[in-house]
């Protein structure tokens, strides 16, 4: 996640990914203080929101289908 880029403020780069569940993603904090924390609209019904620590990377496992 960055703090900002060329589309705006506090964006994942890149900013869609095709997965499948099982897959796992690593998100790393690219600039600092950046937390990983998508909005939680984004989740399918029953998924479990995540949130990274401030400045530290965090690995998701994605076990359901959604978008």
């Amino acid at each position: 996640m960055l703090n900002r880029n060329a589309v705006g403020g506090m964006v994942f780069e890149p900013d869609f990914l095709q997965l499948v569940p099982g897959d796992q993603v690593r998100f790393l904090a690219a600039m600092s203080p950046t937390t990983q924390r998508p909005c939680q609209s984004c989740f399918s019904a029953g998924a479990t929101p995540f949130k990274g620590r401030i400045n530290h990377k965090i690995e998701v496992t994605f076990d359901r289908s959604g978008l």
